[in-house]
């Protein structure tokens, strides 16, 4: 993955750990999504953007409790956002696809 050089060169780099766990996430590699997920919110801890991977990621991996507290917490600054209640909503429901 082109994202894996830039964090090579840098590894604080948020933008690019989370393009590599949306990446991996595609590729069905949830352990990688989640743990380049957890980089980026290393760097930006209320990064929105970067709890819906992580939560999703932490779904697959069976991780139900995980993923619940990333999915609220992704939602608690923006909750007027529909992706990031759709996302939540899904979580409930128990109807997250890959």
């Amino acid at each position: 993955m082109q994202f894996e050089r830039v964090l090579a060169l840098d590894p604080a780099h948020a933008a690019s750990a989370l393009g590599a766990s949306t990446a991996a996430l595609q590729l069905g590699r949830p352990a990688d999504a989640l743990a380049f997920a957890r980089r980026a919110l290393a760097r930006e801890p209320a990064q929105p953007a970067a709890l819906l991977p992580a939560g999703a990621a932490s779904w697959w991996l069976g991780q139900r409790d995980e993923a619940g507290r990333f999915f609220e917490r992704a939602v608690a600054p923006e909750p007027e956002n529909a992706e990031f209640r759709g996302a939540l909503e899904r979580f409930r429901r128990g109807t997250l696809s890959r």
